[in-house]
Protein backbone atom coordinates (compact mmCIF):
# COMPACT_ATOMS: atom_id res chain seq x y z
CA UNK A 1 0.00 0.00 0.00
CA UNK A 2 1.34 3.45 -0.97
CA UNK A 3 0.55 7.01 0.04
CA UNK A 4 -0.94 9.36 -2.55
CA UNK A 5 -1.25 13.14 -2.59
CA UNK A 6 -4.64 14.30 -3.86
CA UNK A 7 -6.68 17.36 -4.76
CA UNK A 8 -10.43 16.83 -4.70
CA UNK A 9 -13.72 18.75 -4.71
CA UNK A 10 -16.12 18.41 -1.79
CA UNK A 11 -18.60 20.65 -3.62
CA UNK A 12 -18.39 23.07 -6.58
CA UNK A 13 -16.83 25.79 -4.36
CA UNK A 14 -14.74 23.85 -1.83
CA UNK A 15 -11.39 22.28 -2.74
CA UNK A 16 -9.75 19.70 -0.45
CA UNK A 17 -6.08 18.61 -0.42
CA UNK A 18 -4.50 15.82 1.56
CA UNK A 19 -3.02 12.34 1.51
CA UNK A 20 -4.63 8.90 1.32
CA UNK A 21 -3.29 5.34 1.56
CA UNK A 22 -4.27 2.99 -1.28
CA UNK A 23 -2.91 0.20 -3.48
CA UNK A 24 -3.08 2.26 -6.70
CA UNK A 25 -4.29 5.56 -8.13
CA UNK A 26 -7.58 3.93 -9.20
CA UNK A 27 -8.07 2.54 -5.70
CA UNK A 28 -7.33 5.96 -4.20
CA UNK A 29 -9.86 7.59 -6.52
CA UNK A 30 -12.47 4.98 -5.57
CA UNK A 31 -11.89 5.62 -1.83
CA UNK A 32 -12.20 9.37 -2.33
CA UNK A 33 -15.52 8.96 -4.17
CA UNK A 34 -16.71 6.72 -1.35
CA UNK A 35 -15.94 9.62 1.06
CA UNK A 36 -18.08 11.97 -1.03
CA UNK A 37 -15.15 13.70 -2.76
CA UNK A 38 -14.60 14.17 -6.48
CA UNK A 39 -10.88 13.63 -7.26
CA UNK A 40 -9.23 16.28 -9.45
CA UNK A 41 -5.58 15.21 -9.25
CA UNK A 42 -3.85 12.22 -7.64
CA UNK A 43 -0.14 11.38 -7.61
CA UNK A 44 2.26 9.34 -5.44
CA UNK A 45 3.42 11.38 -2.45
CA UNK A 46 7.09 10.59 -3.11
CA UNK A 47 6.74 12.10 -6.60
CA UNK A 48 5.00 15.18 -5.23
CA UNK A 49 7.77 15.63 -2.69
CA UNK A 50 10.54 15.25 -5.26
CA UNK A 51 8.80 17.72 -7.57
CA UNK A 52 8.47 20.15 -4.68
CA UNK A 53 12.16 19.83 -3.87
CA UNK A 54 13.03 20.42 -7.54
CA UNK A 55 10.97 23.62 -7.66
CA UNK A 56 12.48 24.70 -4.37
CA UNK A 57 16.05 24.12 -5.58
CA UNK A 58 15.32 25.97 -8.78
CA UNK A 59 14.09 28.95 -6.78
CA UNK A 60 10.67 28.90 -8.48
CA UNK A 61 8.85 28.55 -5.18
CA UNK A 62 9.67 30.52 -2.04
CA UNK A 63 8.03 31.41 1.24
CA UNK A 64 8.64 35.09 1.90
CA UNK A 65 8.80 36.72 5.35
CA UNK A 66 5.29 38.15 4.87
CA UNK A 67 3.69 34.71 4.43
CA UNK A 68 5.82 33.23 7.22
CA UNK A 69 4.87 36.10 9.55
CA UNK A 70 1.17 35.55 8.82
CA UNK A 71 1.48 31.82 9.45
CA UNK A 72 3.41 32.36 12.71
CA UNK A 73 0.86 34.87 14.01
CA UNK A 74 -2.04 32.54 13.21
CA UNK A 75 -0.17 29.65 14.82
CA UNK A 76 0.34 31.65 18.03
CA UNK A 77 -3.34 32.62 18.05
CA UNK A 78 -4.48 28.99 17.83
CA UNK A 79 -2.16 27.96 20.66
CA UNK A 80 -3.37 30.87 22.80
CA UNK A 81 -6.93 29.65 22.24
CA UNK A 82 -5.99 26.32 23.82
CA UNK A 83 -5.95 24.26 20.63
CA UNK A 84 -3.44 21.35 20.82
CA UNK A 85 -0.24 21.64 18.78
CA UNK A 86 -1.02 18.86 16.31
CA UNK A 87 -4.57 20.14 15.71
CA UNK A 88 -3.31 23.71 15.21
CA UNK A 89 -0.83 22.58 12.57
CA UNK A 90 -3.51 20.53 10.81
CA UNK A 91 -5.89 23.51 10.71
CA UNK A 92 -3.21 25.82 9.33
CA UNK A 93 -2.27 23.25 6.68
CA UNK A 94 -5.68 23.73 5.03
CA UNK A 95 -5.74 27.53 5.37
CA UNK A 96 -2.30 28.64 4.13
CA UNK A 97 -2.26 30.02 0.57
CA UNK A 98 1.36 29.04 -0.16
CA UNK A 99 1.45 25.52 -1.64
CA UNK A 100 5.10 25.12 -0.59
CA UNK A 101 4.36 25.97 3.04
CA UNK A 102 1.19 23.88 2.99
CA UNK A 103 3.03 20.76 1.83
CA UNK A 104 5.78 21.36 4.37
CA UNK A 105 3.18 21.65 7.15
CA UNK A 106 1.81 18.25 6.15
CA UNK A 107 5.22 16.67 6.78
CA UNK A 108 5.71 18.67 10.01
CA UNK A 109 2.30 17.58 11.32
CA UNK A 110 3.19 13.93 10.70
CA UNK A 111 6.49 14.36 12.58
CA UNK A 112 4.72 16.00 15.56
CA UNK A 113 2.14 13.19 15.52
CA UNK A 114 5.04 10.72 15.83
CA UNK A 115 6.16 12.46 19.02
CA UNK A 116 8.96 14.68 17.72
CA UNK A 117 9.39 18.19 19.21
CA UNK A 118 8.13 21.02 17.02
CA UNK A 119 11.61 22.53 16.60
CA UNK A 120 12.99 19.22 15.36
CA UNK A 121 10.09 18.87 12.90
CA UNK A 122 10.65 22.42 11.60
CA UNK A 123 14.36 21.77 11.12
CA UNK A 124 13.53 19.26 8.34
CA UNK A 125 12.46 22.22 6.14
CA UNK A 126 15.46 24.59 6.31
CA UNK A 127 14.47 26.39 3.09
CA UNK A 128 11.27 27.59 4.77
CA UNK A 129 12.17 27.74 8.45
CA UNK A 130 15.72 29.12 8.89
CA UNK A 131 17.99 28.07 11.75
CA UNK A 132 17.11 31.22 13.72
CA UNK A 133 13.39 30.46 13.53
CA UNK A 134 13.97 26.89 14.67
CA UNK A 135 16.26 28.01 17.53
CA UNK A 136 13.71 30.51 18.86
CA UNK A 137 10.92 27.91 18.66
CA UNK A 138 13.13 25.44 20.55
CA UNK A 139 13.70 28.04 23.28
CA UNK A 140 9.96 28.69 23.48
CA UNK A 141 9.22 24.96 23.79
CA UNK A 142 11.80 24.41 26.50
CA UNK A 143 10.61 27.46 28.50
CA UNK A 144 6.92 26.60 28.09
CA UNK A 145 6.34 29.93 26.30
CA UNK A 146 5.85 28.71 22.75
CA UNK A 147 2.89 30.94 21.86
CA UNK A 148 4.62 34.01 23.31
CA UNK A 149 7.80 33.26 21.34
CA UNK A 150 5.76 32.75 18.17
CA UNK A 151 4.15 36.17 18.70
CA UNK A 152 7.61 37.73 18.96
CA UNK A 153 8.74 35.85 15.86
CA UNK A 154 5.70 37.02 13.92
CA UNK A 155 6.41 40.63 14.88
CA UNK A 156 10.08 40.26 13.94
CA UNK A 157 9.23 38.73 10.55
CA UNK A 158 6.54 41.32 9.88
CA UNK A 159 8.94 44.19 10.57
CA UNK A 160 11.52 42.58 8.26
CA UNK A 161 8.83 42.24 5.58
CA UNK A 162 7.71 45.86 5.98
CA UNK A 163 11.29 47.13 5.69
CA UNK A 164 11.93 45.03 2.57
CA UNK A 165 8.68 46.28 1.05
CA UNK A 166 9.71 49.90 1.63
CA UNK A 167 13.11 49.27 0.07
CA UNK A 168 11.52 47.62 -2.98
CA UNK A 169 8.93 50.40 -3.32
CA UNK A 170 11.70 53.00 -3.13
CA UNK A 171 13.62 51.30 -5.96
CA UNK A 172 10.66 50.71 -8.33
CA UNK A 173 10.74 54.14 -9.98
CA UNK A 174 14.55 54.33 -10.44
CA UNK A 175 14.60 50.81 -11.90
CA UNK A 176 11.71 51.71 -14.22
CA UNK A 177 13.57 54.81 -15.41
CA UNK A 178 16.73 52.77 -15.97
CA UNK A 179 14.88 50.15 -18.02
CA UNK A 180 13.12 52.77 -20.15
CA UNK A 181 16.36 54.69 -20.75
CA UNK A 182 18.37 51.57 -21.52
CA UNK A 183 15.65 50.27 -23.84
CA UNK A 184 15.54 53.57 -25.70
CA UNK A 185 19.31 53.60 -26.19
CA UNK A 186 19.31 49.97 -27.42
CA UNK A 187 16.52 50.66 -29.93
CA UNK A 188 18.41 53.70 -31.23
CA UNK A 189 21.73 51.88 -31.46
CA UNK A 190 20.51 48.59 -32.95
CA UNK A 191 17.66 49.60 -35.28
CA UNK A 192 17.51 53.39 -35.84
CA UNK A 193 21.13 54.59 -36.21
CA UNK A 194 22.20 51.83 -38.70
CA UNK A 195 19.64 53.24 -41.17
CA UNK A 196 21.51 56.56 -41.18
CA UNK A 197 25.02 55.11 -41.29
CA UNK A 198 25.07 54.77 -45.11
CA UNK A 199 24.03 58.42 -45.47
CA UNK A 200 26.75 59.61 -43.08
CA UNK A 201 29.48 57.52 -44.71
CA UNK A 202 28.54 58.94 -48.14
CA UNK A 203 29.41 62.43 -46.96
CA UNK A 204 32.76 63.67 -48.24
CA UNK A 205 33.58 65.56 -45.06
CA UNK A 206 34.98 63.90 -41.98
CA UNK A 207 32.32 63.16 -39.37
CA UNK A 208 32.54 64.71 -35.89
CA UNK A 209 34.14 62.56 -33.20
CA UNK A 210 30.88 61.98 -31.21
CA UNK A 211 29.15 60.83 -34.40
CA UNK A 212 31.97 58.42 -35.31
CA UNK A 213 31.91 57.04 -31.77
CA UNK A 214 28.14 56.44 -31.82
CA UNK A 215 28.33 54.82 -35.27
CA UNK A 216 31.09 52.46 -34.15
CA UNK A 217 29.15 51.38 -31.07
CA UNK A 218 25.97 51.01 -33.11
CA UNK A 219 27.74 48.90 -35.73
CA UNK A 220 29.18 46.62 -33.07
CA UNK A 221 25.83 46.17 -31.26
CA UNK A 222 23.78 45.73 -34.44
CA UNK A 223 25.90 42.81 -35.56
CA UNK A 224 26.57 41.16 -32.23
CA UNK A 225 23.72 42.12 -29.88
CA UNK A 226 22.55 38.48 -29.37
CA UNK A 227 26.06 37.51 -28.24
CA UNK A 228 26.30 40.59 -26.00
CA UNK A 229 22.96 39.63 -24.41
CA UNK A 230 24.07 36.02 -23.86
CA UNK A 231 27.40 37.10 -22.39
CA UNK A 232 25.61 39.56 -20.09
CA UNK A 233 23.24 36.85 -18.81
CA UNK A 234 26.17 34.44 -18.28
CA UNK A 235 28.09 37.08 -16.34
CA UNK A 236 25.07 37.69 -14.07
CA UNK A 237 24.55 33.95 -13.48
CA UNK A 238 28.26 33.46 -12.80
CA UNK A 239 28.23 36.36 -10.34
CA UNK A 240 25.25 34.92 -8.49
CA UNK A 241 27.01 31.56 -8.36
CA UNK A 242 30.14 33.18 -6.96
CA UNK A 243 28.14 34.88 -4.20
CA UNK A 244 27.18 31.45 -2.87
CA UNK A 245 30.85 30.86 -1.99
CA UNK A 246 31.36 31.86 1.64
CA UNK A 247 34.60 33.84 1.20
CA UNK A 248 33.33 35.68 -1.89
CA UNK A 249 30.05 36.59 -0.16
CA UNK A 250 32.01 37.82 2.87
CA UNK A 251 34.19 40.10 0.72
CA UNK A 252 31.20 41.33 -1.30
CA UNK A 253 29.19 42.20 1.83
CA UNK A 254 32.20 43.98 3.30
CA UNK A 255 32.61 46.00 0.11
CA UNK A 256 28.92 46.95 0.12
CA UNK A 257 29.35 48.64 3.51
CA UNK A 258 31.90 51.04 1.95
CA UNK A 259 29.57 52.29 -0.79
CA UNK A 260 28.62 55.92 -0.08
CA UNK A 261 25.03 56.35 1.17
CA UNK A 262 24.09 52.70 0.40
CA UNK A 263 26.63 51.36 2.91
CA UNK A 264 25.21 53.50 5.70
CA UNK A 265 21.70 52.32 4.90
CA UNK A 266 22.78 48.67 5.05
CA UNK A 267 24.51 49.22 8.40
CA UNK A 268 21.44 50.91 9.91
CA UNK A 269 19.17 48.11 8.68
CA UNK A 270 21.41 45.35 9.99
CA UNK A 271 21.98 47.02 13.37
CA UNK A 272 18.24 47.52 13.86
CA UNK A 273 17.67 43.82 13.19
CA UNK A 274 20.61 42.86 15.42
CA UNK A 275 19.37 44.83 18.43
CA UNK A 276 15.74 43.76 18.03
CA UNK A 277 16.56 40.05 17.77
CA UNK A 278 19.09 40.24 20.63
CA UNK A 279 16.63 42.15 22.80
CA UNK A 280 13.84 39.61 22.20
CA UNK A 281 16.09 36.64 22.98
CA UNK A 282 17.54 38.18 26.15
CA UNK A 283 14.06 39.16 27.36
CA UNK A 284 13.06 35.48 27.18
CA UNK A 285 15.88 34.39 29.46
CA UNK A 286 18.35 33.14 26.85
CA UNK A 287 21.95 33.58 27.97
CA UNK A 288 24.13 36.15 26.23
CA UNK A 289 26.28 33.60 24.40
CA UNK A 290 23.31 31.75 22.93
CA UNK A 291 21.50 34.99 22.05
CA UNK A 292 24.52 36.35 20.17
CA UNK A 293 24.97 33.09 18.26
CA UNK A 294 21.32 33.03 17.15
CA UNK A 295 21.33 36.76 16.32
CA UNK A 296 24.40 36.39 14.11
CA UNK A 297 22.54 33.79 12.03
CA UNK A 298 19.66 36.23 11.35
CA UNK A 299 21.80 38.90 9.66
CA UNK A 300 21.93 38.87 5.87
CA UNK A 301 25.23 40.81 5.69
CA UNK A 302 27.84 38.11 6.32
CA UNK A 303 30.56 40.59 7.34
CA UNK A 304 28.47 42.04 10.20
CA UNK A 305 27.27 38.53 11.11
CA UNK A 306 30.91 37.43 11.37
CA UNK A 307 31.65 40.33 13.75
CA UNK A 308 28.72 39.25 15.93
CA UNK A 309 29.95 35.65 16.04
CA UNK A 310 33.44 36.87 16.95
CA UNK A 311 31.90 38.80 19.86
CA UNK A 312 30.90 35.42 21.30
CA UNK A 313 34.60 34.77 22.01
CA UNK A 314 34.73 37.94 24.12
CA UNK A 315 31.62 36.92 26.06
CA UNK A 316 33.23 33.53 26.71
CA UNK A 317 36.26 35.34 28.17
CA UNK A 318 33.98 37.26 30.53
CA UNK A 319 34.00 40.61 28.70
CA UNK A 320 30.96 42.87 28.72
CA UNK A 321 28.85 43.15 25.59
CA UNK A 322 29.92 46.67 24.60
CA UNK A 323 33.57 45.70 25.09
CA UNK A 324 33.16 42.79 22.66
CA UNK A 325 31.85 45.13 19.96
CA UNK A 326 34.14 48.10 20.66
CA UNK A 327 37.03 46.58 18.66
CA UNK A 328 34.88 46.42 15.51
CA UNK A 329 34.65 49.61 13.45
CA UNK A 330 31.20 48.79 12.09
CA UNK A 331 29.31 49.46 15.31
CA UNK A 332 28.69 53.15 16.20
CA UNK A 333 29.61 54.68 19.54
CA UNK A 334 25.95 55.38 20.36
CA UNK A 335 25.11 51.69 20.10
CA UNK A 336 28.03 50.75 22.36
CA UNK A 337 26.93 53.38 24.88
CA UNK A 338 23.40 51.97 24.99
CA UNK A 339 24.78 48.47 25.58
CA UNK A 340 27.03 49.72 28.40
CA UNK A 341 24.20 51.63 30.13
CA UNK A 342 21.80 48.73 29.64
CA UNK A 343 24.13 46.23 31.27
CA UNK A 344 24.87 48.61 34.15
CA UNK A 345 21.17 49.24 34.79
CA UNK A 346 20.13 45.61 34.26
CA UNK A 347 17.60 46.68 31.59
CA UNK A 348 19.59 45.71 28.50
CA UNK A 349 16.80 43.89 26.55
CA UNK A 350 14.35 46.79 26.75
CA UNK A 351 16.99 49.36 25.87
CA UNK A 352 18.04 47.33 22.83
CA UNK A 353 14.42 47.12 21.67
CA UNK A 354 13.91 50.88 22.09
CA UNK A 355 17.07 51.73 20.18
CA UNK A 356 16.16 49.27 17.40
CA UNK A 357 12.90 51.23 16.95
CA UNK A 358 14.93 54.44 16.60
CA UNK A 359 17.25 52.82 14.04
CA UNK A 360 14.29 51.61 12.00
CA UNK A 361 12.81 55.12 11.96
CA UNK A 362 16.18 56.50 10.85
CA UNK A 363 16.32 53.85 8.13
CA UNK A 364 12.89 54.84 6.82
CA UNK A 365 13.89 58.52 6.69
CA UNK A 366 17.13 57.63 4.91
CA UNK A 367 15.22 55.53 2.35
CA UNK A 368 12.92 58.47 1.61
CA UNK A 369 15.89 60.82 1.26
CA UNK A 370 17.71 58.34 -0.98
CA UNK A 371 14.65 57.94 -3.20
CA UNK A 372 14.21 61.69 -3.59
CA UNK A 373 17.90 61.98 -4.52
CA UNK A 374 18.05 59.02 -6.94
CA UNK A 375 15.06 60.01 -9.06
CA UNK A 376 16.42 63.34 -10.44
CA UNK A 377 19.90 61.85 -10.85
CA UNK A 378 18.50 58.96 -12.91
CA UNK A 379 16.48 61.38 -15.07
CA UNK A 380 19.58 63.50 -15.72
CA UNK A 381 21.80 60.48 -16.52
CA UNK A 382 19.31 58.80 -18.85
CA UNK A 383 18.38 62.10 -20.49
CA UNK A 384 22.06 62.90 -20.95
CA UNK A 385 22.79 59.56 -22.65
CA UNK A 386 19.81 59.77 -25.01
CA UNK A 387 20.56 63.44 -25.69
CA UNK A 388 24.18 62.66 -26.52
CA UNK A 389 23.13 60.03 -29.08
CA UNK A 390 20.56 62.32 -30.70
CA UNK A 391 22.90 65.33 -30.86
CA UNK A 392 25.68 63.14 -32.31
CA UNK A 393 23.36 62.18 -35.16
CA UNK A 394 22.31 65.78 -35.79
CA UNK A 395 25.82 67.27 -35.85
CA UNK A 396 26.72 66.06 -39.41
CA UNK A 397 23.35 67.30 -40.71
CA UNK A 398 23.94 70.75 -39.20
CA UNK A 399 27.45 70.83 -40.72
CA UNK A 400 26.18 69.88 -44.19
CA UNK A 401 23.40 72.47 -43.90
CA UNK A 402 25.96 75.15 -42.99
CA UNK A 403 28.20 74.28 -45.94
CA UNK A 404 25.28 74.42 -48.35
CA UNK A 405 24.34 77.91 -47.20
Amino acid sequence: MATFQYIAKANPREKVEGTIDADSINSAAHRLRFQGLFPVHIEPKSFAKSRLNLLERAGLKRVGPGILAEFTDQFAGLLDAGIPLERALSLLEHQISSSLLRKALGEITESVREGKPLAQALSTCPKIFPATYVSMVRVGEEAGLLSDMLRRLAKLLDEEYQLRSKLKAAMVYPIFLSCVGLGTVIVLMVWVIPKFSSFFTSLEHQLPLPTRLVLEVSSMLAGAWPFVLIIGVLIVLFGLRLLKIKTVRFMFDRLCLRIPVIGGLIIKTQLAQLMRTLGILLSHGINMLGALSITGDTLSNKFIADQVHKACDGVTRGEKLHECFSEKRVFPVTMLGVMAIGQESGDLPQMLLRVSDQYEQQTERRIQALTSMIEPVMILVMGGIVGFVVVSMLMPIFRVSTLVH
